[in-house]
């Protein structure tokens, strides 16, 4: 009994001394196992960056008059996968986190609203006067190539890592 005592206060020495990772590769690294599937690794991903990699941002909502800069470029439409990849420009001041858009289409009774995947990541910014990569899962309709779609709002503001 007494050795497990005279031992304690050095175990707790040793389990303290396990420290955090300092940076997103330390991160990945300490908790990505052999043997992890492709879920779980992604996972890890996500958290590592947004541990250490992501911005902290002031964000605020904006209807699409109030920041006219940031929009749509070019894109590419998948209409056996439903969806659509394109390319989003940022012209304004600010950091983008968020878009909205309303898809329309004739044979749609409504207007469908939807959020746009940036760089396949949902805490992802896009720096002012940058570009990136997004994704926009379509609804299910009859002609594709009569689409509309229309920025509605923006969440921007200002960040720092």
């Amino acid at each position: 009994m007494k050795w497990i005592l005279a031992c304690l206060p050095l175990a707790l020495t040793l389990v303290a001394c396990e420290r955090e990772p300092e940076n997103y590769d330390d991160c990945i690294l300490k908790h990505v196992k052999e043997g992890m599937d492709k879920a779980a690794v992604s996972a890890i991903v996500d958290s590592c960056y947004n541990k250490y990699e992501a911005f902290k941002c002031n964000m605020k909502k904006y209807g699409r008059d109030q920041l006219p800069e940031v929009r749509l470029i070019s894109g590419e439409l998948f209409a056996e996968s439903k969806h659509l990849d394109f390319i989003i420009h940022n012209g304004s001041k600010l950091y983008v986190r968020k878009i909205e858009v309303s898809i329309n289409a004739p044979d749609l009774p409504t207007p469908i609203v939807r959020e746009l995947i940036i760089n396949q990541r949902s805490e992802s910014v896009i720096a002012p006067m940058d570009q990136a990569e997004g994704r926009l899962d379509l609804p299910v309709v009859d002609d594709y190539g009569k689409l509309a779609l229309d920025i509605i709002s923006v969440e921007a503001g200002i960040c720092s890592k």
